[in-house]
Parts: structure tokens; sequence; C-alpha cells
């Protein structure tokens, strides 16, 4: 997730559902920027959420099937289930990846020479919610939380790099409950990890900060492995009674 857009240049949004499961569905999104002064058009953002259809009453709602109509929707209905599958096992595979790094508790801060502290790069912001923040039943909207989540990251960020920094990705936002107008919520940001430069980790809670982020690149570097992978080793099953009509339409 890139943004360098300025003033003056066009952004397109686009959303569509890739898959409903049984009372979920995953919905990809794409943003596009233009320049009209150049007119240079670029894909600068590439995000997946998914979404729980909520009953009306007690009855479960069971979300109908996606109808594929382009070679495209076939491949993106395929990475779907393989996002799903990634997402849902992400947990525990991130525990595992934890309990393998042979944490020590009594590990104390290195004396080598080209650390970095990252103590003060904590940052805390509290944020109130208000009307214009939620929606029309009340809940705050998630595109808020993530705004707020972004802009003590990127504080946090600037204390360690003395520049501005750019979000380049975003690794995964998992609402746990909803908030309403009147809440106020907390907001935590630390630097856990720079990859390059060791980190000094003085508390227990550091280090595992540390090397949770190394667990989550590992799986991130997997996931976009696992993705493309799928992707380019896919083959729409056209020969269905049902898309028989669509593959003669792409042969031709």
């Amino acid at each position: 997730m890139i943004f360098l857009n300025r003033v003056g240049q066009i952004i397109s949004i686009t959303a569509k559902v890739n898959r409903a499961f049984t009372t979920s569905m995953e919905v990809g999104v794409r943003v596009t920027l233009q320049d009209p002064l150049t007119n240079v058009q670029k894909l600068i953002c590439v995000a997946f959420s998914t979404y729980v259809a909520r009953p009306v009453e007690k009855e479960k709602i069971n979300l109908k099937p996606v109808k594929l109509l382009t070679v495209q929707d076939f491949i993106e209905h395929a990475l779907a289930a393989e996002r799903r599958k990634i997402r849902l096992d992400h947990e525990r595979v991130l525990n595992d990846l934890m309990d393998k790094c042979g944490m020590d508790n009594d590990h104390v801060c290195s004396k080598e020479k080209d650390v970095v502290y990252t103590d003060c790069t904590h940052v805390q912001s509290i944020e109130l919610v208000l009307p214009p923040h939620a929606n029309h039943q009340g809940n705050t909207f998630g595109g808020q939380i993530m705004a707020w989540m972004e802009t003590v990251a990127t504080i946090s960020a600037s204390r360690l790099c003395h520049v501005h920094p750019t979000l380049k990705s975003v690794d995964m936002f998992k609402f746990r409950g909803p908030s309403t107008v009147g809440d106020r919520l907390i907001f935590n940001a630390i630097v856990n990890n720079t990859f390059q430069k060791r980190i000094s980790s003085m508390t227990k809670d550091g280090l595992r900060r540390y090397h949770g982020a190394i667990a989550r690149k590992k799986i991130r570097l997997f996931r976009r492995y696992a993705l493309l992978k799928k992707e380019n080793n896919f083959t729409p099953d056209f020969w269905d009674i049902s898309h028989q009509v669509l593959f003669i339409l792409f042969a031709h």
C-alpha cells in the first residue's frame, strides 16, 4: 500500500465481492491513480476485506455463491479461499514460530554495538468517537480506526528514522469488537523491529515484540509466495457444464 498522490490527481476506488462463504465474504478493493496533466495511470493500493453478514433477527444468514463471469473472477474466487485459509491459520502459525524462537525469560539488553533503542518510539493517543466517526448503526467506521492507527504508527516510525516515513504495507487488521459513539479509544504504537540494525530489548515484552515482528515477516513472505504460486498455476475448470459457453467465448 503506497500513497503518493498529490492535490489535483484523480483517485478511483473499485470494490467487488470475490467470494461468498457461509456467512462471510471477501471484498477486493483496488485503488488507481490518474494524473490529468501527464495522463499517467497506475495502481497504488490493493486490499482484501472480510465482511460478515449480521442476522436481522435470530435467523442465520447463508450467503449465495458469487456468479463467475470472467477468467479474473475465477482466479480471485480461488485466491479468496487461499487467503481465508491463511488468515484463519495465522494465529496458530504465529504462535508456533514464536515458540521456535527460543525466547529466554532472563534476556537482557545486548551490549553489542550498532543497536537501536525503541523505547523512545512509544506513542499513545486517545480519541473520542463522535457522530461523524460512526455509521448509521452507531458503530465507529473501520476506516476511521485505521486512520487513527496509521497516525500514531507514523509518529512512532518518524521518531526512529528522523524523517517523514511512508506507509508501505499493512500486514493485517482484525476488528475484535465494535466501538460506538462516546467511546474513548486508546492507541499505542512502538517500533518492533527494523530488520537491518539490531533492536535492543530491555524487557520480556520487548523481546516478544521483536520476535513477533520476525515471525509476521516470515508469514507475510510465505503468504505472498503461496498466493503467487496459486495464481500462476491456476487453471479454471471451464469444462463444467455451467461454464461451457464461457469457455467458447474465451476460445474465440
